[in-house]
This record gives structure tokens, C-alpha cells and sequence, in this order.
């Protein structure tokens, strides 16, 4: 009978580069867990759309290309007691420090810049006229 030990390390690469399972058994699914696990870490700061992991992977990528999934070359070990949570910790200052701005979809900064300023002092003169013609 063969055992099935988890491999955290793979599973985390896999689930930055390719995503989480296309087709899923009855087991769950390692991969979307690593990804809702960093979603949720940053949801705070930075609003990601649930169940794409589109713009949520390019920024792990990201930090796992330059190097700072591993700060100092020391590979960070997930324990039963640890978690993920140096992992999420690494995320959570990147996207705190504005380096993952451009994927962020904050209500916050939207951009109204659309908007037209409207001349409300005629409103109001016409208001206060109409007021003063019904005291008479």
C-alpha cells in the first residue's frame, strides 16, 4: 500500500505556476488551498477577485523569481505548528510596501476621474429666490 505523503514545496510551486487543479477527486485540492490561504492573507489590503488566481499567481511568481520567498537563500520550512504564515507574511509586507498596486482592486482608489463637477450655486440662488417670493 503506497502512503500519500504531502510535499508542501511542490505543491506551492504548482500552485503558483500552473494554478489550482483543473479536475479535482474527492481529495482536496493542496494547490487552491496555498492560493486562498495567501488571497485571504492580503484581502485587507489588496481585493483579488475569489476563485481567479490569475493576478494573485503573477505576484507569488513574481516574488518567487526575484527571490523573496527565500530571503538569504534560506529556504523557509512550513512545520505542523508554523503553517504558512512566513509565506504569507513575505506577501503581506510586498503588497503593504505598494509593489502589487497595479493588481489591486481597492473601492478605496477608484478612479473617478470621469466625473464632471456640476454648478450647484445656480440651484441654490434659484432656491433661495423662490423662498423669499413665498414669504411676500
Amino acid at each position: 500500500m503506497q502512503a500519500k505523503i504531502p510535499n508542501w514545496s511542490r505543491e506551492l510551486v504548482e500552485a503558483v505556476k500552473w494554478g489550482p487543479y483543473t479536475f479535482t477527486s474527492n481529495n482536496e485540492d493542496p494547490r487552491k488551498d496555498w492560493l486562498e490561504t495567501f488571497r485571504k492573507s492580503i484581502n485587507e489590503d489588496c481585493k483579488l477577485p475569489k476563485e481567479n488566481y490569475e493576478q494573485l499567481r503573477s505576484m507569488l511568481n513574481e516574488l518567487m523569481e526575484d527571490g523573496s520567498l527565500c530571503p538569504n537563500k534560506k529556504i523557509i520550512e512550513p512545520t505542523f505548528i508554523q503553517g504558512k504564515s512566513e509565506f504569507r507574511k513575505i506577501l503581506k509586507d510586498a503588497v503593504k510596501s505598494g509593489r502589487f498596486d497595479q493588481h489591486c482592486q481597492n473601492l478605496g482608489v477608484a478612479d473617478d476621474s470621469h466625473r464632471q463637477i456640476k454648478d450647484s450655486s445656480r440651484k441654490a440662488n434659484r432656491l433661495n429666490s423662490h423662498s423669499s417670493a413665498s414669504k411676500r
